[in-house]
This record gives C-alpha cells, sequence and structure tokens, in this order.
C-alpha cells in the first residue's frame, strides 16, 4: 500500500492511498483536502494501480510541478516528489513491521507482541513514517533524540518528554523536549512509585535500571509509536551514555526547528562563492555557523578570524592578501566579526582590498549585529562595501528563540570541560536542566559555555546537578 506525503511550512500530513482514482485539492468535496491557497478547489488527480501511479492536472491555476518542471500529466514510482501550489508532495511506500524491526533489536523488543499495524489506529502508519523521515533528516544524535522524544509526546499529548538514565552518579537528563518535567517526575526513576500526572516508559531492549523515557501530563495511553520511539532511544544509550556532541565537530550544534533552518540554509551557500553577511547578536553563534560553512566547503587554507572593532587596516588587507610568492595560496575562510564597527577609512581600505582580490581563493563571510543595510541607506556605511559584502544574507537567531538548542549545548560544553580536565562525567541532572531552561540567556550561547565552565569548576561531582548553577543564573 502506498500513501502521500504532504508538507507545507512546519506541518505535515500524510493519506493512505487506495487504488482507484483520487481527486486531490482546497475543495471539501475532494478525496484529499490540501488547506493551502494556491491550491485549487481541483488540483490534480492520482490513478493508483498497485505499484503504478499516475498523476494528472485538472487545470489547476498554479500547476503542479516535477524536477522544476510543469507538468500536464506524467507517470510517478514510489518515493517520486512533486509540488502543488505551495505544498511538497511525496508518494511514500508503507512501512512494515519488518522494516521495523530491521532497525535493530531494541525495536523488535517494542514490536514483539505485533503480527501486523494496530488495524484500529490507523494514524499510527503515519505517525511512524514520519518518525523516520525525522530521523533520516536529523544531523547530530542531539536533533534523533528530540525527534524521538517529540513522537512519543504528540502520541500521548503530552507537554513534556525526557530521557532519563539512570548513572553510578545519579539520574541524569539525556534529552528534553517541550516544557521541563516537573518535580518529582525524576524521582520516580529512583523510587519506583508512579509519577503523580506523568508516566515513565521502559525502554525496550534495555535493562529496567538503565532509565526511562518521562512524559507528563499523559491524557492518552502509549501505543506502537511510543514503544518504537523508546526502544531507539534506548538504542542511543549503548552509542553515548554520557550525553555528548563534540562541538570541535560540528561546531553550530542545531537541534531547534529555527537554528536547522538556518544551518541547511548556510550549509547550501558553502561551495558556491558569494559571501555570507550574518546578521544576529553577540554571542549567538555567528563565529560556529561561519566554520561550519568553512569545513562543508572542505577548503584546505585556514580559517581566519578578524574583530574588525580591534583590527586595523593593514591587518585586514593582509588577511586579504597574504605573501604567498609564486603559489597560489590553499582555499580558505576569512571571517570578518563586526563589520559595523569599521570606521570610513577602514571599510574604504576593505573595499580596495577586495577589489584587488582574486576572490575565487577565499571564501568571505561577515557578521554584524545591525541592520547594515538600514546603516547603508543612512550614509554610515559605505553603499559599495554592502554590496561586496551581502551576496547572501543570514538572521542567526539569539538563544532564547530557540531553545531546544540549549541542553544538547550545555551537554556539549560539559563535556568539553569533562574531557579538558581528564575528569568523569555523566551529564546534567532534571534540576540543572530546568534552571537552563528557564534562563533567558541575553549573552546566548557565549553566556551559556561561560556559565557551564564556572559549574563544571565548582563541582566535584559526576552528574552536573542544579545546585552548581545556583547563582550563576541571576535574573
Amino acid at each position: 500500500m502506498l500513501y502521500l506525503e504532504a508538507r507545507w511550512g512546519t506541518r505535515k500530513e500524510r493519506w493512505p492511498l487506495r487504488d482507484g482514482c483520487i481527486v486531490v485539492g482546497r475543495g471539501p468535496e475532494c478525496d484529499i483536502v490540501l488547506d493551502d491557497a494556491w491550491v485549487s478547489r481541483r488540483h490534480f488527480q492520482l490513478e493508483i494501480f498497485g505499484q503504478r501511479i499516475k498523476l494528472a492536472d485538472l487545470g489547476s491555476r498554479h500547476g503542479v510541478f516535477h524536477a522544476e518542471e510543469r507538468i500536464e500529466e506524467i507517470e510517478l514510482s514510489p518515493e517520486s516528489q512533486f509540488v502543488a501550489g505551495q505544498v511538497v508532495l511525496t508518494i511514500r511506500d508503507e512501512i512494515t513491521l519488518d522494516g521495523l524491526r530491521a532497525l535493530g533489536r531494541p525495536v523488535q523488543h517494542a514490536t514483539a507482541e505485533h503480527t501486523r499495524f494496530p488495524s484500529d489506529d490507523p494514524g499510527a502508519l503515519g505517525a511512524l513514517s514520519a518518525l523516520l523521515a525525522s530521523l533520516d533528516a536529523a544531523g547530530n544524535e542531539a536533533s534523533r533524540l528530540h525527534a524521538l522524544l517529540a513522537a512519543a509526546a504528540e502520541r500521548t499529548s503530552a507537554k513534556s518528554a525526557a530521557l532519563l538514565v539512570r548513572t553510578t552518579g545519579g539520574t541524569v537528563v539525556r534529552a528534553l523536549w517541550g516544557a521541563p518535567l516537573p518535580e518529582g517526575l525524576a524521582a520516580a526513576l529512583d523510587t519506583g512509585a508512579p509519577p503523580r500526572g506523568g508516566r515513565l516508559i521502559a525502554l525496550p531492549g534495555c535493562a529496567p535500571e538503565v532509565g526511562a523515557l518521562a512524559l507528563h501530563p499523559v491524557a492518552k495511553d502509549g501505543d506502537l509509536v511510543v514503544r518504537v520511539a523508546a526502544a531507539l532511544a534506548g538504542a542511543s544509550l549503548t552509542r553515548c551514555i554520557c550525553a555528548t556532541e563534540d562541538v570541535a565537530d560540528s561546531p553550530y550544534l542545531a537541534v531547534s526547528d529555527a537554528s536547522r533552518r538556518l544551518l541547511d540554509e548556510a550549509l547550501a551557500l558553502a561551495d558556491g562563492p558569494r559571501p555570507i553577511l550574518l546578521v544576529g547578536e553577540e554571542g549567538s553563534g555567528r563565529e560556529a555557523l561561519a566554520r561550519q560553512v568553512h569545513r562543508k566547503a572542505r577548503r584546505d587554507g585556514a580559517f581566519v578570524s578578524l574583530d574588525c572593532s580591534q583590527s586595523s587596516a593593514e591587518q585586514i588587507v593582509a588577511a586579504l592578501q597574504p605573501e604567498h610568492g609564486d603559489t597560489p595560496p590553499a582555499p580558505g575562510t576569512l571571517y570578518l566579526d563586526g563589520v559595523e564597527a569599521l570606521t570610513p577609512p577602514l571599510q574604504s581600505a576593505l573595499l580596495r582590498a577586495l577589489g584587488a582580490r582574486d576572490r575565487r581563493d577565499l571564501r568571505l563571510v561577515t557578521a554584524t549585529t545591525v541592520d547594515l543595510e538600514k546603516a547603508t541607506a543612512e550614509g554610515q556605511f559605505d553603499a559599495e562595501l554592502f554590496v561586496h559584502l551581502a551576496g547572501a544574507e543570514l538572521q542567526v537567531p539569539p538563544l532564547r528563540e530557540r531553545c531546544e538548542d540549549v541542553l544538547p549545548l550545555a551537554q556539549a560544553f560539559a563535556a568539553a570541560c569533562a574531557r579538558a580536565a581528564g575528569r568523569g562525567l555523566h551529564g546534567l541532572d532534571i534540576d540543572a536542566a530546568r534552571a537552563l531552561a528557564r534562563h533567558g540567556w541575553p549573552g546566548n550561547v557565549r553566556e551559556l559555555r561561560e556559565v557551564v565552565a564556572r559549574a563544571f569548576a565548582a563541582c566535584e561531582d559526576e552528574v552536573l546537578g542544579g545546585a552548581a548553577f545556583a547563582g550563576l543564573l541571576a535574573t
């Protein structure tokens, strides 16, 4: 059996496709209704015969596009993708239990009592499909765990979810989704008492004492989707029990939707020649993003970072025109931070150097905290230089607008401190995670890094608890 997957904005929906003719459009009389203003009342139809799929445009105003070409009629196959209005549509193959079980022993445990998908819950298929798609799109372990918790929370109507792990130093939170867990829910893992209003889901394939998936509040019973999510979450513990992403491997750690969209946009520009202008607050991770772009482009040259407020014209020109004799320099990246601080003489010097430079062997990435286009219109910044710098402009959101990144970043910074000190560290407990989640982070990622470093230095335990952050998170 096939099904149709539709994505527009942050929404995603799925419908099973039966054999026969299926009309898709905005009108309520259609077999599948797409709530999008750019979709016609009767936009297109699908003719399904087994694995054979035929699509025909029904005279829609905005058309159907496949491989960036408008089509009237086309034969499709499973995994084919096309666009109607502003909706991206994909024909998917049905997930099977055997396919799920191929993910590993924990999922085999989670699905052991099933011989087929529950017939009384047609939404389970779509939810599992969405879960596997989000896991495929995840760029790191923290994103995978976030997707697993989100799926479990959605199926139980929970407002918060966490993966809790028992260690020799105490219970740590491996991953967190939604609102912070209430008092007492994490303690239930140690006491064995049922948490009030919440639930602890065992991790299939793991011993009970290892940990659990905590959900709160729970309005609906857990089902196959929740058990599969818990199984995959438990499987992650065998890969990395102390909960860390290495910031050296992934300078811009993206878990939230906002940061993942930004990272995707930045990496899409990595191999091109256009200069990139990053706009965002101090400490929001602009340089980390620039380093990620440099790494994605696999440039052999150096990544050179200069603070424009503390650099002279000679330093900036030297970075743009290094002396190399007869040997051309390896392609590298020059990152100029705080370009709004450039004085008019420095702006002129930079403009001349850019004009004389063969830009093919240099990726230029600049950063600013102000609206540089507005500054240009007001005569505070050279208009020609702005054109040189703003080949592609990206907005870097502050940490308070991407709260899902706080815990993974804190875990990564704590792990880096532990490696540098040669100490063992299991992670952060739920009180620490709750304290970090409640803070507004006016200093952004830079403040988070400093707070974690100070908490680690003041704590001798193998688990960073909420007490380690007392006094460090003043409002």
